[in-house]
């Protein structure tokens, strides 16, 4: 799963990626895990583990965790993390976790956004097209097109 990160220029994150070589016998750890794990049970020793960019990793994989998960759908509606496009918000709550619709919503912090449903993101950001991910707040922001 790919988030994008707004900064300019935009990047993707993908905090679980090494995950895509469980089937195949390849390396699973998470850097961005293990460094966390190091920091809260000795961050004195641990320090030099605390970077910015394992912070945004981390940071990150929360964001996709939460919004892949219905149990938090309705929390962030209520925050107004959610960009509905043209779904209506009743439908949308109620297909977008179910199999075989083909419903796409996107969930967008002030750092962060992260499509639910059948759509993901492009392998190039420049490929994204704002109008198929709910034309979110600030997504058309970052990789809006002028014509």
């Amino acid at each position: 799963m790919r988030t994008l990160v707004y900064q300019y220029p935009p990047l993707y994150m993908k905090p679980f990626a090494a995950w895509n070589g469980i089937a195949s016998g390849g390396d699973t750890k998470l850097d961005w895990w293990e460094s966390y794990n190091r920091l809260k049970h000795n961050r004195i020793k641990h320090h030099q583990l605390a970077t910015l960019e394992k912070s945004l990793f981390s940071l990150t994989a929360l964001f996709q965790a939460i919004s892949q998960m219905e149990s938090f759908l309705a929390s962030l509606i209520r925050h107004n993390l959610i960009c509905f496009g043209g779904w209506s918000k009743e439908y949308a709550k109620q297909a977008v976790f179910e199999e075989g619709k083909d419903v796409t919503i996107l969930a967008e912090s002030e750092l962060f956004a992260t499509p639910i449903g059948t759509k993901k993101f492009p392998d190039d950001i420049s490929a994204i097209d704002p109008h198929r991910f709910c034309i979110g707040k600030k997504l058309w922001c970052y990789v809006g097109r002028d014509s």
